[in-house]
């Protein structure tokens, strides 16, 4: 979810209201990105595409430099 701590907590405390469990609120990736002291939309935007990846990554259990194509 894209927003300050803040706002992602009011979201949160919202859906939880609604009839949310916290399992299934705890699957959402709050607030979104790495941190990487991003500032503008740009290094937000980059910050949220590597933790894509990174979670990518992880459920694949491919580690950097496995693939085959690049060893040959």
């Amino acid at each position: 979810m894209v927003g300050s701590r803040r706002k992602t907590k009011y979201v949160r405390d919202k859906l939880e209201a609604q009839g949310f469990t916290k399992e299934q609120l705890d699957s959402v990736y709050a607030p979104i990105g790495i941190e990487i002291g991003s500032e503008t939309p740009a290094e937000i935007a980059i910050s949220i595409a590597a933790q894509l990846i990174q979670i990518r990554s992880a459920k694949t259990g491919k580690r950097k430099g496995a693939h085959p194509a690049l060893h040959t």
